[in-house]
């Protein structure tokens, strides 16, 4: 049967000729396609936004570079070695961004004249998938959704990944008002103090900026920067991931260093802290108190050096109240306590912000645009601005 199917498009559609690279670059999927060596060939635009990387970036490295995997972690690697497919395999896995991703791999391996010659991977993020599901179920983009015509923008040039990690400092904030500027002074004090920092502010403050921002104005500047959201990780993985695991502690379960590891000497970024489950908190609670962190399984305990910071997205007395995050898990956390004002407590701001937008994008899109419409200043001048992230 493949055979005739593979005949027949041959025949019939003149495969060869056929623009694959352009489907596989628009596909909702996470496309990546190797050589048997490992080294990255072809990497799509979804891949590049699951993985938080750069296109250019990923063409040419190793898998075993570009993700912090070992070769037998690594699907990829698997199928090539095995020369058989990876199907439906559930994993998580960081980037060499910091980012870490929840998602579904399947991997398959490639052959000329029945050798293998590498492998293509394609990758559903769940994250995404949730996204994508919310949509489609939401009855506003049901009804109008088909009368909604396609719109096909060129990608926007992502700033380059530092090799900590990071894209961001201090001088890619934007802004004078003095609430921004009291709460950019007080983090730039904070970031060579070895007290945990936490920073609260309301979705799209731009409470990453900020964290990226202290690791790269601290003396750990040089030293890896391990962000991971709390939120996105299942509970039954999340220990695992932040302390780590060594052999024998679970079935399948191999000697695998945590985030609170992997950040050593540098800073570990606990973004939504508050969505931690409370009996995982504890632990946590321990690791701070401590400075020591014990894999699961493991009755040895790893030294830390690490720079702490965590992010809650409201008030801390409500979250407390709600039993949300523990009040002495905050009080280790909350040493240095940052509050991130939104767009609408510094209104006289936008000015500064358009203007910083209008040469991003003119520089990025070719245009020459020099202001903005009467109209459009009014806009944004009335919109409550809920949720807002100022990045350069």
């Amino acid at each position: 049967m493949i055979e005739l199917q593979n005949k027949l498009i041959k025949e019939k559609l003149q495969f060869h000729d056929i623009d694959i690279s352009t489907i596989l670059f628009h596909l909702h999927e996470g496309v990546l396609i190797t050589d048997t060596e490992g080294t990255i060939l072809y990497y799509n635009t979804t891949q590049s936004q699951i993985d938080d990387i750069d296109i250019d970036y990923a063409i040419g490295k190793k898998i075993t570079d570009l993700y912090r995997l070992s070769e037998s972690d690594s699907t990829t690697m698997r199928c090539i070695r095995t020369s058989k497919p990876v199907r439906n395999h559930v994993m998580i896995y960081q980037s060499s961004s910091g980012k870490v991703a929840n998602a579904i791999s399947n991997v398959f391996p490639l052959f000329r004249n029945g050798q293998i010659i590498g492998a293509i991977s394609f990758t559903k993020d769940y994250q995404m998938l949730e996204n994508i599901v919310s949509m489609c179920q939401s009855p506003e983009v049901g009804s109008a959704r088909d009368q909604m015509p396609m719109i096909i923008r060129r990608p926007i040039k992502k700033m380059k990944l530092r090799d900590n990690g990071t894209r961001f400092t201090f001088t890619d904030l934007v802004g004078s008002n003095p609430k921004l500027i009291n709460a950019i002074n007080m983090a730039k004090l904070a970031a060579d103090s070895p007290s945990p920092v936490m920073l609260s502010g309301e979705t799209g403050t731009g409470k990453e900026i900020f964290a990226q921002s202290i690791h790269n104005c601290s003396k750990a500047s040089k030293e890896r920067f391990i962000p991971i959201n709390c939120s996105a990780i299942p509970e039954n993985l999340l220990e695992g991931i932040l302390f780590g695991t060594s052999k024998g502690a679970f079935t399948g379960s191999i000697d695998k260093a945590g985030l609170f590891e992997q950040a050593n000497g540098g800073t570990i970024f606990l973004d939504e802290l508050d969505s931690m489950p409370i009996s995982l908190q504890s632990k946590v609670l321990r690791v701070v108190q401590e400075k020591r962190v014990r894999r699961l399984g493991s009755l040895e305990e790893t030294e830390l050096n690490v720079k702490i910071i965590s992010t809650v997205s409201k008030d801390p007395d409500t979250i407390i109240k709600n039993g949300a995050l523990r009040l002495d898990l905050f009080y280790r956390m909350g040493v240095v306590f940052i509050l991130i004002p939104p767009l609408r407590e510094r209104m006289d701001d936008i000015s500064s912000l358009v203007c910083h937008f209008i040469r991003k994008f003119n520089g990025q899109l070719g245009e020459e645009v020099k202001d903005i419409s009467d109209r459009v200043k009014e806009v944004f001048y009335d919109y409550p601005w809920p949720g807002n992230v100022q990045r350069a």
